[in-house]
């Protein structure tokens, strides 16, 4: 692993343990259902339960977004790398819909 990698990766760490979705607003509508097909479209291609090795494309064997609970089990690490921009890596995701997920996170 490059320098420039594991920099990055010990920077998101830091940055992950204190991006947390926030509260669930009041009144949410927000389920499964909303965020399975965002999940679906920009992340299951790599993070799958399906898939391993290579066919992840490099994306860690832990994180995953092929199931309910597979894909609230980081909600941290999943809200910072949304946030921030670096999944899905085609390009960001729409303010809304970083908010269904975010909202999502926080209300589960």
């Amino acid at each position: 692993m490059s320098f420039a990698r594991l920099s990055s990766l010990l920077l998101l760490l830091l940055f992950t343990a204190a991006c947390d979705p926030g509260d669930c607003p009041e009144g949410s509508t927000v389920t499964w259902d909303d965020v399975e097909p965002l999940f679906s479209e920009h992340c299951t291609s790599c993070h799958s339960t399906d898939l391993s090795g290579d066919d992840r494309g490099g994306a860690p064997e832990e994180y995953n977004y092929n199931t309910m609970e597979a894909a609230h089990a980081h909600p941290n690490w999943t809200w910072a790398e949304v946030k921030l921009g670096h999944m899905p890596p085609s390009g960001s995701l729409t303010e809304e819909e970083q908010e269904t997920i975010r909202e999502w996170l926080a209300c589960q």
